[in-house]
């Protein structure tokens, strides 16, 4: 992690989403056992803006290069197989985001009419749409490393 990058404005709704997490939380704490009154509404909430911070999260760490990743047998092959495993490895990612994100929303668009249980908020804009969103995110932040991979491909070919 590159603490001296500066911060993108996912990175802050990821901060505000566990600041306001962190906060609903123990606001709800103090009502139930200080005045022994329960916010019906608080875990739902919570619950909500806790998926979009996950699913937030992991654009983010797409961006960053940061997911899990298996290449001790890539690393095995020789230098150019190394690069085609990558591309391959790329393409396959980017096709997985774009249909996550163009199902995802068609399935936010079938899912109308469905309401949270406490506050009676769309369900489909409120919890579902978190997928597709952030896989357009993450689509977006994939298609910008693929496109820097490529050019400096080509630069170590000017060289």
């Amino acid at each position: 992690m590159n603490l001296n990058k500066p911060t993108s404005y996912i990175d802050r709704v990821v901060a505000i989403l566990f600041g306001v997490i962190v906060s609903l939380m123990l606001i709800a704490i103090v009502f139930r056992y200080v005045l022994n009154s329960s916010l019906y509404w608080s875990d739902e909430i919570v619950r909500y803006l806790f998926v979009w911070l996950t699913f937030l999260g992991a654009a983010i760490a797409i961006r960053d290069k940061a997911h899990i990743r298996v290449d001790f047998f890539a690393n095995k092959l020789p230098f150019r197989f190394r690069k085609i495993v990558k591309r391959l490895d790329d393409v396959l990612l980017l096709s997985f985001l774009l249909f996550i994100t163009i199902g995802g929303f068609i399935w936010v668009f079938q899912l109308s009419g469905s309401y949270s249980p406490a506050l009676s908020l769309p369900l489909n804009w409120l919890f579902y749409a978190a997928l597709p969103t952030t896989s357009l995110i993450a689509f977006i932040y994939a298609i910008k490393q693929f496109q820097s991979d490529i050019r400096n491909t080509q630069n170590e070919r000017r060289l």
